[in-house]
């Protein structure tokens, strides 16, 4: 069945082909741990009727196997940092949907959620978040594994609030769909995406970033920069970085840069002995390491390194 999936709050001309991505999905019976009777939205665009919760006081290791769906609902509160692990434990075809929600008054939270499903799982995560009062909430989305992955965050930050955004993806003739939404509400609000990702083979990417100014949100401050680069001539990358603004007194910035691997950087490796395939991972893992080295537990950071290496 074709869904119309991951729908920009703010359209461009259909000409760019990046309001919303359409996929031909065959959702699993999903089958709960722990159901609850209450219904799951998100703004991906997918419902169900029923989810298994979970409200985290510790790390999270989510595993998948014998084609079992499971749809959760994960719920922050306390003050730390936590890791969300999705994992398969076999090649088998699963379905993955993951809904995370934080409320933060002047509490500080980290949130790492790694991606490493087997390249036959549908992967669906969205943020749904709330940072008031001096809170800050830093979310490190690290997006390697899966088949079709469609990612949606949704952030209200009022006064003196922060949230930064890093992501990383690996995209190997696949379809990936990012849709991020940081509204600047309250004064004196940081908000800061940033993403490194490669493609590969028939691989498509849609990136939509919109930093979102409301009237009040008075010295206020919204960046947010991409960086794609393309492996192979058959890959597509698009992208659509906004900046909404209804107040004069804030600052913003926005920036995307897609292409091949910097040639003057290969060359630099290669005449270093330093074989072509090693010296692109080199490279890679450069752009990639400035968000990996926000990951405190170093098993978790040695498990991202491991599959990045086997999977350029």
């Amino acid at each position: 069945m074709e869904y119309i999936l991951n729908e920009s709050p703010y359209k461009t001309t259909n000409g760019f082909k990046i309001n919303n991505i359409k996929l031909d999905l065959d959702i699993p019976e999903i089958t709960y741990l722990n159901p609850v009777n209450k219904k799951f939205n998100s703004k991906i665009g997918l419902e169900f009727d029923k989810y298994d919760e979970y409200n985290i006081t510790d790390d999270l290791t989510i595993e998948y196997s014998n084609s079992i769906g499971r749809v959760i609902n994960i719920n922050v509160d306390d003050e730390g940092e936590y890791d969300i692990l999705l994992k398969s434990l076999d090649d088998t075809k699963c379905f993955s949907y993951i809904k995370i929600n934080t409320n933060i008054d002047n509490k500080k939270i980290k949130i790492n959620v790694i991606n490493l499903l087997n390249n036959k799982t549908d992967s669906f995560i969205a943020y749904d978040n709330k940072v008031n009062n001096k809170g800050e909430l830093i979310i490190n989305h690290i997006d390697l594994g899966g088949h079709f992955k469609v990612n949606n965050l949704y952030t209200e930050l009022y006064d003196n609030s922060i949230n930064k955004v890093n992501t990383i993806y690996i995209g190997d003739d696949n379809k990936l769909d990012y849709n991020y939404h940081i509204k600047n509400i309250g004064e004196k609000t940081i908000s800061n995406m940033i993403t490194e990702g490669i493609l590969n083979n028939n691989s498509y990417k849609q990136h939509k970033g919109i930093i979102d100014f409301i009237e009040g949100c008075k010295k206020s401050i919204g960046e947010e920069l991409e960086n794609c680069i393309l492996l192979d001539d058959k890959s597509i990358s698009r992208s659509s970085p906004l900046l909404m603004c209804h107040e004069e007194d804030v600052e913003g910035a926005h920036g995307v840069s897609t292409g091949k691997i910097d040639k003057d950087k290969l060359f630099y490796l290669l005449s270093r002995g330093i074989s072509e395939d090693e010296a692109k991972k080199i490279i890679i893992l450069s752009n990639f390491n400035k968000i990996i080295d926000n990951i405190n537990n170093l098993t978790i950071k040695d498990m991202v390194i491991e599959y990045i290496n086997n999977n350029i």
